[in-house]
């Protein structure tokens, strides 16, 4: 079985992330604040960056292993860090980073695009069936 990420590795991840996330937050608190808006009139951090800025340069295979190492050590890190988690929202009000909402922020958008579709074969039983049923 593949080796899990140490604790050093997905404690370093989670900081990163953490400190991008809050970076973010800090920009998009200026272009509020500003009236500038932001894709659909909203701004919103960019999970999908981050991502890629953290998880890129990390071999494919080691991928799913460190996600779950992430999610293993994120309780701990948050009984760590929780000084350094507080941040201020847009309206001035100290908020608690949710360290394990922030995870799945960013992995889910990193990971569709390597996702894969099940091939539906042609029968007429299962799922497939079901929905060519109702489209008749």
């Amino acid at each position: 079985m593949e080796q899990l990420a140490s604790t050093q590795e997905t404690e370093f991840i989670l900081d990163t992330l953490c400190e991008l996330y809050k970076a973010d937050l800090v920009k998009l608190n200026g272009i509020r604040n500003s009236k500038g808006k932001d894709r659909n009139g909203q701004a919103r951090p960019s999970f999908l960056l981050m991502a890629k800025k953290v998880f890129d340069n990390i071999p494919a295979a080691k991928i799913p292993a460190l996600y779950l190492a992430l999610f293993d050590c994120a309780p701990n890190y948050v009984v760590e860090h929780a000084d350094g988690l507080e941040y201020e929202n847009g309206i001035g009000i100290k908020t608690l980073l949710n360290v394990q909402e922030l995870l799945l922020n960013v992995i889910v958008p990193y990971q569709l695009p390597h996702s894969v579709k099940a091939p539906c074969p042609n029968s007429s039983e299962g799922p497939c069936s079901a929905k060519r049923n109702a489209k008749a």
